[in-house]
């Protein structure tokens, strides 16, 4: 790769290792993907080189940016599609939770969702849910649109442990706001998806996400210019029982694991911190794998849809 070395200064350390290259061309216009690893922590995190092919080879034309915005992604893999000019994308999902609960519940690991991806005129490389995925949705299941303020949330309704939500958030610039998945029937048990003003970011806060202390907490964050301005922010968030899968209009994505284990119902919420309000428009459909396995979160532990 030609350009590698002063991209490579600009962005990430020294003594970073590249590996589980994958590579997608769109024209003459290529995608390089790298997974970097150091030697003191192992497996990091993904990027991605955008440039062009000349003489063979690709050189790169601007330093590279991450792929990916959530703490569990490594190694994706990239797929053309069967007769036609479509790349799609899966990821690794590593264990977000001590080695020994892994171990006590038999597996580890998953793959993320499929992504469509694609590069945008300006260079930008943009992923979004693989269009086949609008063949799992089943019932859907809440259809809410209002306003929520700081005096108390708007329920929004329930979902199953695998579901397919989009939601138009115009956020309240002077609060945080967006929306909570509960899990517990007496709220202490939520994952929390928010924009925040100050910073320009969309956040998911798993802090709260499990019960199980020995589940990893954090909250991580993807740019998101419009939560400063009071625009509209349009996003689409699939939850496959220990996943959540975040995507941004704009085609960035954020997923992380979590492992909530209360007994439910797990229901919406619509949110803000602010002194204004927030609108929202949400819905959601129930997705319907059919015959594909899903493991317990605990050995022992039965499934459920």
């Amino acid at each position: 790769m030609r350009g590698g070395e002063e991209v490579l200064k600009v962005f990430v350390p020294v003594a970073v290792g590249w590996e589980c290259p994958q590579y997608a061309t769109f024209g003459d216009s290529g995608v390089l993907i790298i997974s970097d690893w150091t030697p003191q922590g192992g497996p990091s995190h993904t990027t991605v080189h955008t440039g062009r092919e000349q003489d063979g080879r690709f050189k790169a034309a601007a330093a590279p940016v991450p792929l990916d915005h959530g703490p569990d992604f490594y190694a994706p893999a990239l797929l053309r599609a069967l007769g036609e000019d479509r790349w799609l994308l899966w990821g690794w999902a590593w264990e977000a939770r001590d080695d020994a609960w892994a171990h006590e519940a038999g597996w580890a690991g998953t793959l993320t969702l499929p992504r469509e991806v694609t590069l945008a005129a300006d260079g930008t490389v943009v992923q979004r849910p693989a269009r086949e995925l609008l063949a799992l949705r089943g019932e859907r299941v809440l259809h809410r649109t209002g306003h929520v303020t700081q005096s108390g949330s708007a329920e929004l309704g329930q979902v199953s442990r695998t579901f397919d939500l989009t939601a138009v958030l115009t956020p309240d610039t002077t609060g945080t706001s967006g929306l909570r998945l509960v899990t517990a029937a007496d709220d202490t048990e939520y994952l929390d998806i928010s924009l925040d003003p100050t910073t320009g970011q969309l956040t998911v806060d798993r802090s709260h996400a499990s019960l199980d202390a020995r589940a990893r907490g954090g909250s991580y964050a993807v740019p998101c210019p419009a939560a400063t301005t009071g625009t509209a922010v349009e996003l689409r968030v699939i939850v496959d029982r220990s996943i959540a899968e975040v995507y941004l209009r704009d085609g960035r994505v954020l997923p992380l694991r979590f492992y909530p284990l209360a007994e439910g119902p797990w229901r919406l919420q619509a949110r803000t911190t602010g002194t204004d309000r927030s609108d929202f428009t949400v819905q959601a459909w129930n997705l319907t794998p059919g015959g594909i396995c899903q493991e317990p979160l605990l050995a022992g532990q039965g499934q459920d849809a």
